[in-house]
């Protein structure tokens, strides 16, 4: 099966239309957590602006050793860190959870509001964050070899959000070996869906992310819920 990258585009085109807020906050919802900004820090600095002299002082190098070096930068770089992971895997990675499978639901016409926070759920919750650190870890992993294995392995995984929401009792293996499974020969084609959006990431960009938040987003992220379902399918069809 060769996935039909312009009949997918073109569904999740009249899709977005059908319920198009949902659509913009499910998105904005996953641009936050794919972002990795949580574990951003701040620290004090040694610019000053006097009110009745307005000197900008930078700081000297020896001034930024002396700061790093610091008991102080030590403790809040190392809470700041804390507080990112805490939040990115255990809201961030529910979050994507519930956006991701709420683009899914959204093909079915099942598009209730419930399912942007179905990675909450009490008997879930953790599973599910568990699960998505650790494809995370997976990806990361390789990517410390090299760039390519690192973009490879994130593709072999790109299903695994959708597979957990279908078999939420599958264990962790499985549903990697699943995802696996689906993505093999499909890679290159889910990495040129992609890259075909890459005109529309342009027009974001110019548009201080304005264009990105209100078609971008809900185009791009329904359109891979869009390939999901179509390979899926593809596999079981051709598995029968």
């Amino acid at each position: 099966m060769t996935l039909d990258r312009s009949a997918v585009k073109e569904n999740a085109k009249q899709l977005i239309h059908k319920n198009y807020w949902m659509c913009v906050l499910a998105s904005f919802i996953l641009m936050i957590c794919l972002a990795d900004t949580f574990g951003a820090a701040s620290s004090g600095s040694r610019i000053n602006i006097s009110a009745t002299q307005p000197v900008l002082t930078i700081p000297t190098f020896t001034d930024i050793l002396s700061l790093m070096t610091s008991s102080a930068f030590f403790y809040g770089a190392t809470i700041s860190l804390f507080i990112g992971f805490f939040f990115s895997v255990f809201v961030g990675n529910p979050m994507e959870y519930g956006a991701r499978n709420w683009f899914a639901c959204h093909v079915k016409g099942t598009d209730s509001q419930d399912v942007l926070f179905s990675g909450f759920r009490k008997n879930q919750w953790i599973r599910i964050s568990a699960m998505l650190l650790w494809r995370s870890l997976m990806v990361f992993l390789w990517s410390l070899l090299l760039i390519v294995p690192g973009v490879v392995k994130s593709y072999q995984y790109k299903f695994v959000p959708y597979i957990l929401a279908e078999h939420p009792m599958m264990n962790t293996s499985d549903v990697m070996k699943y995802s696996s499974n689906l993505t093999n020969g499909h890679k290159m084609e889910l990495f040129v869906l992609d890259l075909s959006f890459i005109g529309w990431f342009i027009v974001s960009a110019l548009t201080l992310n304005l264009a990105g938040l209100f078609y971008v987003g809900p185009y791009f992220y329904q359109t891979q819920a869009l390939a999901y379902l179509e390979i899926r399918d593809a596999a079981k069809s051709s598995n029968r």
